[in-house]
């Protein structure tokens, strides 16, 4: 694996420890945070497996189901946040339809390497070329 991608994942694994940790004091919400937990590991899993041949041994009659039930929850929990969105009554409708998009955008930035390889190697099979 490249560098640039033991990077990558050490910097998903630090955006998800401060998000977790954000999150925690919800106690509502544990049971779907423990849900979006497995479902990042899940994606990471399969990602992985499209650079390490230890890992796509381990999991490689399960890609596709463990990419499919990972993105699968991300579309889930994606809606329930869409549904739970109150704009800030403090500042104006374009700001608070930026600090979506931003929101947004920032991540898809942070988990597009990780779905493109987790697509690459749990749907189409392809794996790194080392």
């Amino acid at each position: 694996m490249p560098w640039w991608a033991i990077v990558y994942f050490m910097l998903f694994a630090f955006v998800t420890v401060l998000w977790v940790r954000s999150e925690l004091s919800d106690t509502t919400e544990r049971p779907f945070l423990a849900i979006e937990l497995l479902s990042e590991a899940c994606l990471v899993l399969v990602a992985l497996g499209f650079w390490l041949a230890a890992v796509r041994s381990a999991v490689a009659s399960f890609a596709l189901p463990l990419f499919v039930a990972g993105c699968a929850w991300l579309l889930v929990a994606g809606l329930r946040e869409w549904r739970k969105y109150e704009p800030d009554v403090g500042v104006s409708g374009i700001l608070n339809t930026v600090s979506v998009v931003i929101g947004v955008g920032l991540y898809l930035l942070l988990s597009a390497p990780m779905l493109y390889w987790g697509f690459s190697y749990g749907v189409r099979g392809i794996v790194a070329s080392t």
